[in-house]
């Protein structure tokens, strides 16, 4: 019914194409393959939409996710985006401080580590 009722809003709008709509039972990967949208709007059973998006954005980087509550009164939005982040002062010590921030904002240690400190790779010998 709520995908009946986004269907019928998008059709009405002139700068929209509805190109696809999904059953249940049918491949949703080759329906996306085929009609290749813009945006794919899921009904949520859950608060997230997470795994499905990961791997939808995985495939077609440039496509939009849409997650529709089942009750039509909360969404949200998957997309990957790059963003830019000045690094400011680039001297030794700035370069060595922006690794490390940014290492850390997305690192947890893993259990029995001495100090903490995450690993990666450059240039050069490891």
């Amino acid at each position: 019914m709520l995908s009946d009722i986004i269907t019928g809003l998008v059709r009405t709008q002139d700068d929209m194409v509805v190109v696809g709509v999904v059953e249940p039972g049918v491949n949703l990967l080759a329906a996306l393959w085929a009609a290749r949208p813009d945006i794919v709007i899921l009904g949520l059973d859950d608060a997230s939409a997470g795994p499905v998006s990961q791997r939808l954005l995985s495939l077609w980087p440039d496509l939009k996710v849409m997650g529709v509550s089942a009750d039509g009164r909360s969404g949200c939005l998957y997309e990957l985006r790059p963003h830019r982040v000045p690094l400011g002062d680039l001297s030794a010590h700035g370069l060595v401080e922006a690794i490390r921030q940014r290492a850390r904002a997305n690192w947890t240690a893993p259990s029995g580590t001495s100090n903490g400190a995450p690993r990666g790779f450059g240039a050069g010998e490891p």
